[in-house]
């Protein structure tokens, strides 16, 4: 056999050459040289992709890629991912290389088969469902019987797809709780109640700290968006004496998005700190009371 592997260079000139193959093992050494402060990426593959496709993601779950199995004399190996889930977890979608067990909490998931695997392996779609979804994050196992060739991040090629019900969280970091890859945006509300004189005074709503952007809803009317400190708001023409209802909408970048497999300067861990950080405060001029 004489495969032909395709390596693209940074020039967009296909680099080509041809190795004879002989019966057994056959190591191979690719060695990528490139100038320095180049950002480029590198493939091996029989068939060259799409001057379409998306490399960030999906190159590597193309069936004409090279196996790349380290360990061929062993025998089927095992493996086992953890990882923290959003609060209000429902459903995982996952595909995996390999036979799929999962649990959240300890406790066993229904899993079930999406399809068929693709022709020659074991890879399948999983749909895994959570029985009393936690308002609260938790911790879900994922055990993988490996196919030959995958281990490690290898036997999970795409990106876990999380469905969550409504979940409750403390404020802070969202990232810091099942939510590190999220990019969008989340809304925490609060009952708060007013006598009539802190309701005739001017209000001000301090949120403290705020990664990214923040705007503001009090009993339904839309008092003004924050990009930027001080992170501080008058609501005094939207308050009422009695209970009144604040959302706050809180927004991130791309970062947190960019963190999963996309090649970019952008995704720093200090670019992916999201949420309402607080202190959350109302301030009373001309009242003795802030809380």
């Amino acid at each position: 056999m004489h495969p032909q592997w395709n390596l693209p260079h940074y020039d967009s000139q296909p680099r080509q050459g041809r190795i004879t193959l002989r019966h057994g093992d056959n190591p191979v050494l690719l060695k990528l040289v490139q100038s320095a402060g180049q950002r480029v990426r590198a493939y091996a593959a029989i068939d060259p992709p799409d001057a379409n496709e998306d490399l960030a993601l999906r190159w590597f779950s193309r069936p004409s890629d090279v196996t790349f199995n380290y360990m061929p004399r062993q025998p089927t190996s095992i493996g086992w991912y953890r990882f923290l889930a959003p609060p209000g977890l429902a459903v995982l979608d996952i595909k995996a290389r390999g036979i799929l067990k999962a649990w959240a909490d300890g406790k066993p998931l229904a899993v079930s088969v999406i399809g068929q695997p693709a022709a020659g392996t074991s890879t399948r779609r999983y749909h895994a469902v959570v029985d009393a979804p936690s308002p609260d994050a938790v911790i879900v196992a994922l055990r993988i019987i490996h196919e030959p060739g995958s281990s490690a991040g290898d036997a999970l090629p795409e990106p876990v797809r999380i469905h969550c019900h409504p979940g409750r969280s403390a404020l802070g970091d969202w990232s810091r709780y099942g939510l590190a890859t999220y990019s969008g945006m989340a809304i925490y509300r609060r009952r708060v109640l007013l006598t009539q004189d802190q309701a005739s005074s001017r209000v001000m709503l301090c949120l403290g700290n705020v990664a990214v952007t923040a705007e503001v809803y009090v009993n339904g009317k839309c008092c003004g968006c924050l990009i930027c400190p001080p992170w501080m708001l008058d609501i005094s023409g939207a308050v009422c004496e009695g209970n009144n209802e604040l959302e706050i909408h809180i927004a991130n970048t791309l970062a947190n998005h960019y963190s999963v497999g996309i090649p970019t300067p952008y995704a720093q861990p200090e670019q992916t700190v999201s949420g309402l950080m607080g202190p959350v405060r109302l301030l009373f001029k001309g009242a003795r009371h802030a809380s």
